[in-house]
């Protein structure tokens, strides 16, 4: 068919051309399915094998070589278990769920129980995943998944056959051939594939251990695992364990010392039912010293942390897990005959700062009286401590009760005891909660404050009560300026030594003999403004005003200004200063060729005075000559005779190159000194 086909005369050499071409597509066809056959064969393959990997990484195996490039796969050793707090011990500010974060024992082996995933989980959630994603991506993928979406996933591989309702581990070794269902192994990837968080770690031994076998073990779904499982839970060995590690972040001291007298918490009922009392006793025993070594790292919030500011936190953070029993004060004996009296609330801070303000060497503390500021200091981080806010607080605090008790000490004398408290909140509500601001204001205004309170008939006899004394007033008001007188210093910028009114000072000052290390001299003969004043008049007259300096005028009125003194001039009979003199030429003689008029040579034009060589503007154009510097160099210009005339064009004309570049200009300046230039010399054009 391809090499030496046979002569067959019956045979059409077109009829064999499309017989060939059919088997060659019929032969693609067949190899293109089974190609496609074989391919997704082999990704179910390699999804099987990557399968049995996963399986062994799940329960904690280090496999070899699995990785990309040889590389080592690490198997999971860690499992965030979380777990629900008892309900009955909240008050509703507290938390509902915590967890911990098992490890092996010791950490970094094998976690025992194992939570080990089938490979049938896995085959069922990576079926369809290509190649290019190994085993170790598998695992990782399928452990950062929400356990919603892997159900989900399992479901829908139940549904088409690819998965039944269990699955047994077939790869790793040692493990039990125990069946899991679909709820199990996704609370078991989710436990291998959560942030630990900050959770404390708990080797998995001891109670702790048969509670996470019971855990894992447990069918039910995810949802109703708090009524179905940890309820049974709570007075078990296992949860007391593991409620120990979190309420002391992991610190085995303080876990023997709280299951070993005087506590001896067996279950999380007896853990939930200490006082805070008892723990201050353990932490701080009576008439011995502070146990340091039962506080958590944790505890130490500053580095001027006190025993009693330890212990405090500690307690802070046992209340965040559950409420702390309160121990109330021992109620007051009423004295035979006396009224009843109600017990004084334990959580009285200023009470609390009373005791801690003796036990620190104040002494008694009266409200109104000078405090000392050691102890007073003591007092208030004993009563909030490592809480800045909460000691801001109580200070501010006492310095109000302090400044109103004082206030008011004319109330007992005059008959008004009972009242004195209403004039004290009558006090703060209007905002007068310290002496300084009693006495900020006159009596009339003090009164008018007042206006509507039970305090405003007493006005006077408050801000006479004031002890505060007023800081000396400075010295008489002197002006800033050394003359006594009060004007800004700052002068406009019109005025300004460094403003355009003085650099035009300057620039008129300027004569030939100026240089740039001496611009300008006293002397005035020959200098620019001395050659300016016949055709714009004194310009020193003019008056220094900001609209004299920074209103704009267009150099066409400038030009008219100076046309109409100079028609003046001439009309009065006085001499044209500046006007060129003009002589009508010839006209050419007969045959010329050019279409203009001959011109008659003229011999060389006499040297010009000494002085700023300037020129008028060019014809045609709005750019202005080149002109030098009274101390710039200068190339002798050729007689006028060697030009010949030709048409204007509206072209610009380029800049001569004979004059240094600082010396050249290329626009038209609208500023004061560029309108001034085509006029500086009398008797130019």
């Amino acid at each position: 068919m391809y090499t030496s086909p046979p002569d067959d005369p019956n045979v059409k050499a077109d009829d064999a051309e499309n017989d060939r071409r059919r088997f060659e597509a019929e032969l693609d066809g067949y190899y293109a399915t089974h190609d496609a056959q074989a391919l997704a064969l082999a990704g179910f393959v390699f999804s099987a094998s990557a399968a049995m990997l996963c399986e062994r990484l799940s329960a904690g195996e280090n496999l070899t070589g699995a990785g990309p490039a040889g590389q080592q796969l690490d198997g999971a050793r860690e499992a965030l278990l979380p777990f629900p707090l008892p309900p009955q011990a909240s008050d509703g500010s507290t938390l509902t769920h915590t967890a911990v974060l098992l490890t092996g024992a010791p950490e970094g082996t094998v976690l025992n129980p194992q939570f080990v995933v089938p490979a049938a989980y896995f085959y069922a959630l990576g079926a369809q995943m290509p190649f290019q994603v190994d085993a170790g991506q598998r695992f990782a993928m399928a452990r950062a998944d929400a356990e919603a979406k892997l159900l989900t996933a399992i479901q829908a591989a139940q549904d088409t056959g690819l998965l039944g309702a269990t699955a047994s581990p077939v790869a790793a070794t040692g493990v039990p051939a125990t069946a899991i269902d679909a709820a199990q192994a996704a609370r078991r990837l989710r436990a291998l594939g959560q942030a630990p968080s900050g959770a404390p770690k708990v080797p998995l031994a001891g109670p702790s251990a048969a509670l996470v076998t019971a855990w894992l073990t447990h069918a039910g779904p995810t949802g109703s695992i708090d009524t179905d499982f940890w309820q049974g839970q709570f007075g078990g060995a296992g949860y007391l364990d593991l409620l120990l590690h979190v309420v002391t972040d992991d610190f085995d001291p303080l876990i023997a010392a709280i299951q070993a007298p005087p506590l001896l918490v067996a279950t999380a009922a007896d853990l939930l039912a200490v006082t805070d009392a008892s723990w201050r006793a353990v932490l701080l025993p009576p008439g011995g010293a502070p146990r340091l070594d039962l506080l958590p790292p944790f505890t130490q919030v500053g580095p001027a942390s006190t025993p009693s500011d330890r212990v405090e936190a500690f307690l802070r953070h046992l209340r965040t897990f559950f409420s702390v029993p309160f121990t109330p004060a021992p109620p007051p004996v009423a004295a035979a005959g006396a009224p009843p009296l109600f017990p004084t609330a334990g959580g009285d801070v200023l009470l609390r700062f009373a005791a801690a303000y003796a036990a620190h060497g104040g002494g008694t503390w009266t409200v109104g009286t000078a405090r000392d500021a050691t102890a007073s200091s003591a007092g208030v981080l004993d009563v909030f401590p490592g809480d800045p806010d909460a000691q801001a607080w109580l200070a501010q605090a006492l310095d109000v009760l302090d400044a109103l008790f004082r206030l008011t000490a004319f109330a007992p004398g005059a008959g008004l005891a009972e009242l004195r408290f209403s004039l004290m909140e009558a006090l703060y509500a209007r905002g007068f909660t310290t002496e300084e601001a009693v006495q900020a204001l006159s009596p009339d205004d003090f009164r008018a404050a007042l206006d509507g309170t039970v305090a405003h008939p007493y006005a006077a006899q408050i801000q006479t009560a004031s002890t505060w004394v007023a800081p000396p007033q400075p010295g008489p008001f002197r002006p800033v300026n050394p003359d006594g007188t009060l004007v800004d210093c700052v002068p406009p910028e019109h005025l300004s030594p460094f403003g355009p009114v003085a650099y035009l000072y300057d620039l008129l000052r300027v004569t030939p003999a100026s240089s740039c290390a001496e611009p300008s001299d006293d002397a005035t003969e020959g200098s620019l403004g001395e050659l300016l004043a016949p055709r714009r008049g004194s310009l020193g007259s003019l008056q220094v005003t900001g609209a004299n300096v920074w209103t704009p005028i267009p150099v066409i009125d400038l030009v008219n200004e100076s046309l109409e003194e100079l028609a003046a001039t001439v009309a009065a009979g006085g001499p044209a200063q500046g006007a060129r003199s003009w002589t009508p030429r010839p006209p050419r003689s007969p045959g010329t060729s050019s279409h203009l008029p001959a011109r008659t040579p003229t011999p060389p034009r006499r040297p010009r005075a000494a002085g700023p060589q300037t020129t008028g503007p060019a014809k045609g154009t709005g750019t202005t000559r080149p002109r030098c510097s009274p101390r710039c160099p200068s190339t002798p210009r050729p007689p006028r005779s060697a030009y010949r005339r030709r048409p204007r064009r509206p072209t610009k004309r380029s800049p001569s190159t004979s004059a240094p570049r600082s010396c050249r200009t290329t626009s038209r300046s609208t500023s004061i000194a560029a309108t001034w230039r085509p006029w500086v010399a009398a008797g130019t054009r």
